[in-house]
């Protein structure tokens, strides 16, 4: 009898464990022979013709269909097709998969349709009634799309893209949110992705942060007008989480229209080094008169982010790439105005030196990123918080300064009311004494 018990001990907790492992393999869809086509045609569903002269062959990510099928400036839409296949194991249908498997892709734009043999698993396709331009766009990132797993084949199966943007507004931009614009993971796969996740977190923490300091220091402003570096920090700080916010996750999963949450990051971005001109001015120089540089940095990018929001949409990435432009000799400006205020030896101004000239190296590359590589790996976030962190803690070094100042005054003025109270009583007993 012990040794019965002792048996099924031993064999049935490897018995359940046998079980529970998780057959699936992830498949690895960039790996796959991917092809291109303008147009969308049903027949397309069931394969493309990799001979088909109209054809291309995608042989890297991100795919960016305007600038692989070279798309000239025009006005209206362009639709393209994306096609790959890959094969899973023969014995598939007999195989136990204990988990959902999620088709999983780091973006995707700007209106699309998603096939997987002839059946359409997703649809986000919003024209109006002459299709000739899309009422909303949804333009996603870190899209987890959850897959009937009876739709799949053992053998050889098809996974269709058909893709609806806008053609290229201007030279300046080939509209990269048509297709799949940020390089990443492009899989089907039964795995969580805990580290988008993870950064997801990270992220709202950190813009919760954004938001405390920003209306911290506007309060400030209200109690005390004279120190506008406080109205100007809370501006930049409240601007930054919405900049931040704009980038995460969070915010396509609450904003359907995600046109709105493009024109959001690109009006806040444009206006962050400004604000932090102004700051830096105040702080340093006081209510001195603006330069004509400061000046002229300040509307310029003002008109760009007021027109970001109320251009036609097709025309934003136009108006980013603009600012990215003027971003340079604004950085350029901004290494001059904080070396001078060095060699001048202001107050505090090494220690926001080091830390500003850290950000400006790494949103240097986040640009440079977003222009060539877009990998979608930002580090400027990061950049941003202990740039926030070390103002904060500047501004706050100087709050308790001017209170210790006012402190000292307070005491000051103390004891010369008594000084001149004992010099009046002196005065009186004296002149009493004399009449």
């Amino acid at each position: 009898m012990k040794t019965i018990l002792f048996f099924f001990c031993v064999t049935i907790p490897f018995w359940i464990l046998a079980e529970s492992q998780d057959s699936w393999k992830p498949i690895d869809l960039r790996k796959g022979n991917w092809i291109a086509v303008e147009g969308f045609q049903r027949e397309y569903l069931n394969g493309i013709d990799s001979t088909f002269s109209k054809s291309k062959k995608i042989s890297h990510f991100p795919v960016v269909l305007n600038e692989i099928f070279e798309t000239s400036v025009e006005t209206g839409l362009k639709e393209y097709t994306l096609q790959t296949r890959f094969h899973i194991q023969e014995d598939f249908q007999k195989t136990k998969v204990y988990k959902p498997i999620f088709l999983y892709l780091e973006s995707i734009g700007e209106n699309w349709e998603i096939f997987l043999n002839d059946h359409s698993l997703a649809q986000e396709i919003h024209l109006d009634i002459s299709h000739k331009e899309m009422i909303l766009r949804r333009t996603i990132r870190s899209f987890r799309l959850p897959v009937d797993s009876s739709l799949l084949r053992s053998g050889e199966n098809l996974l269709t893209f058909r893709l609806i943007g806008d053609a290229p507004a201007s030279f300046l931009s080939k509209n990269v949110d048509l297709g799949f614009y940020i390089d990443g993971d492009y899989s089907l796969t039964t795995e969580q992705k805990l580290s988008g996740e993870i950064s997801t977190l990270i992220n709202l923490c950190l813009n919760t942060i954004y938001v405390f300091f920003g209306f911290y220091h506007l309060l400030i402003y209200v109690k005390r007008r004279e120190d506008l570096y406080n109205l100007y920090f809370g501006i930049f700080s409240v601007f930054m989480a919405l900049y931040s916010l704009s980038r995460s996750n969070i915010a396509f999963e609450v904003i359907y229209d995600t046109t709105w949450i493009t024109r959001i990051e690109y009006s806040s971005v444009s206006l962050l080094a400004p604000l932090f001109l102004l700051f830096m001015q105040d702080y340093f120089y006081g209510r001195a008169k603006f330069s004509k540089v400061l000046f002229a940095i300040l509307i310029l990018n003002v008109v760009i982010a007021l027109t970001t929001l109320l251009e036609p949409f097709r025309y934003t990435m136009t108006s980013l790439r603009l600012w990215q432009i003027s971003i340079l000799p604004t950085l350029v400006y901004l290494l001059y105005f904080m070396s001078k205020a060095v060699y001048l030896r202001k107050k505090d101004a090494i220690l926001l030196a080091t830390s500003m000239f850290t950000v400006v190296f790494i949103a240097v590359y986040d640009v440079i990123d977003s222009i060539f590589f877009q990998s979608g790996i930002r580090f400027t976030q990061f950049a941003y918080f202990l740039f926030v962190v070390a103002l904060t803690t500047i501004l706050a070094n100087r709050f308790i300064s001017l209170y210790r100042q006012s402190e000292d005054l307070n005491i000051e003025l103390s004891q010369q009311k008594l000084e001149l109270a004992r010099q009046k009583n002196a005065f009186f007993v004296l002149f009493q004494f004399n009449f």
